[in-house]
């Protein structure tokens, strides 16, 4: 069964209200690591980040430059 609008809400808002600590009078900055890592976070980020502004990496179709694992020769030309 899946969690209602309002329990989905309340997850969301419980990791990020401590998802950073600053702390300037200590020089204490921190980010707690569930924003990295928690399922709930990283779709929101992703439907409305990455979706919604297209900023997606390149398929490797895409790239305008061969991807090449030659080290360059003394001329600069690659084998």
């Amino acid at each position: 069964m899946t969690a209602s609008v309002t329990e989905h809400l309340h997850h969301v808002n419980s990791v990020l209200g401590d998802a950073v600590v600053d702390d300037r009078e200590a020089g204490i900055y921190r980010a707690n690591r569930r924003i990295f890592t928690d399922e709930d976070i990283f779709e929101l980020e992703m439907k409305h980040i990455f979706e919604a502004t297209g900023s997606t990496s390149p398929t490797r179709a895409r790239w305008r430059t061969p991807v090449t694992t030659s080290p360059p020769t003394s001329d600069g030309s690659r084998s």
